[in-house]
């Protein structure tokens, strides 16, 4: 599964790379401008959901050219994620000492902890370690070039089912915490933006409420980069 989440993150990489070639062309794409002047992508927005979802989390740590996306129903902890699975699938390799030695094991082997490690936002951070909530200034500092690298600037909504079981919001909610106070308090001049909504009775569903918040935030992502911006006509894709 973390192979076609990963992957999903990868193809997007390629395309963006080539997007503009097939948009614009040599002036002469569907997208080029009517007066044939050139054309460049300045902002790219993901929005992904479930499968996706965990996608979207992993390219906007992995690709400073999408600077804004909408998570609906993933996750940013894949290891929690699959540790959960596994208690309530009573895997041997869990309930043998209560998930202690998990990750690492021939269900969670070290090769895929160290993918995690490169994708993963959580595991970016924090390896297979727990998520820090007392950070010294050090850590600070560490954890400081981490998100300068990867998500300085960009804007995040993270969309959740409050009764979902699939991809329960509880999965991913101490990274979030983590990163919803270190974004809102000692990396506040990191300026990421951070919309974290959980839609109560809602299960593993894109739901109307959540699409039009999705749209909402889109809209406002696209007019903020407007605003900013100082070429005419920019495409926003």
């Amino acid at each position: 599964m973390f192979g076609i989440v990963s992957g999903a993150v990868t193809d997007t990489i390629h395309l963006i790379d080539v997007l503009e070639g097939y948009l614009f062309g040599a002036g002469g794409g569907p997208g080029a401008a009517p007066g044939g002047e050139d054309r460049r992508i300045d902002s790219n927005l993901v929005l992904g959901v479930s499968l996706g979802g965990h996608s979207a989390w992993q390219l906007l740590f992995n690709e400073p050219r999408v600077t804004a996306g909408v998570i609906v129903i993933g996750c940013p902890d894949y290891m929690n994620l699959l540790q959960d699975r596994a208690r309530l699938s009573k895997l041997e390799t869990f309930t043998v000492d209560k998930g202690a030695t998990f990750l690492g094991s021939k269900d969670f082997p070290k090769a895929l902890i160290r993918a995690c490690e490169k994708y993963d936002p959580k595991a970016i951070i924090f390896s297979s370690g727990e998520i820090s909530t007392e950070l010294s200034a050090s850590e600070q500092d560490r954890i400081r070039g981490i998100l300068n690298s990867k998500i300085r600037g960009k804007r995040f909504q993270v969309l959740s089912g409050g009764a979902d079981k699939l991809v329960p919001y509880k999965a991913g909610q101490q990274f979030l915490d983590f990163f919803k106070n270190a974004t809102s308090g000692w990396y506040k001049d990191g300026n990421v933006y951070v919309e974290d909504n959980v839609y109560p009775g809602a299960g593993h569903v894109f739901s109307p409420e959540m699409r039009q918040d999705a749209v909402r935030f889109v809209l406002d992502t696209v007019r903020s980069l407007d605003n900013t911006s100082s070429r005419v006509a920019s495409p926003k894709i």
